[in-house]
């Protein structure tokens, strides 16, 4: 949830009533949470992926997203990944990383033969540190894709399916 959640205090239910709402956005999914305040708009279907009972408020600050995907059949050679191998993928903006969750991910491409870790371009010389990073590593820079950024959200939703497995940040989602 986050790096300073208190999960293990609630899953201990130190009240009669446990309401979630404020920190995280979706379901907890441990059963210890009674009620979840969501916003107005949650889809049914969405809505169906709770075990808390949901409480619709106007105005809350965790609107639902249910992204759409747009249509376009890209290949993988558009987004200039192999036609082949595994696709490791993160899209975080580069300040979100850190030197230990790098070297990870560097160590799951030595690994796994045939893949490469699809990033996010978001700065050239955030582009040229990372190579530099991967060589020091041990992993040949060219292992590292950078994707443009694309025009909408639903291109970016679109694309993802080239990715075999999407890479967390230490802290961030990925």
């Amino acid at each position: 949830h986050t790096d300073t959640n208190c999960q293990d205090i609630i899953a201990s239910r130190p009240a009669p009533v446990q309401v979630e709402g404020m920190a995280y956005s979706l379901p907890v999914g441990g059963g210890y949470i009674d009620y979840h305040l969501s916003h107005r708009y949650l889809s049914d279907e969405f809505a169906q992926q709770f075990d808390e009972t949901l409480v619709h408020l106007p105005d809350t600050d965790f609107p639902p997203f249910c992204p759409e995907i747009s249509g376009s059949a890209h290949t993988r050679s558009h987004h200039k990944l192999p036609e082949t191998g595994f696709v490791f993928a993160n899209f975080n903006q580069s300040f979100k990383f850190d030197p230990e969750m790098f070297s990870v991910w560097m160590h799951i491409l030595d690994r796994v033969p045939d893949s490469v870790l699809w990033l996010g371009w978001w700065q050239h010389q955030v582009r040229l540190n990372l190579w530099r990073e991967a060589e020091e590593r041990g992993v040949d820079p060219d292992r590292i894709i950078f994707g443009n950024i694309t025009d909408t959200h639903e291109e970016h939703m679109a694309r993802l399916h080239h990715a075999g497995l999407m890479l967390d940040n230490q802290f961030h989602g990925g």
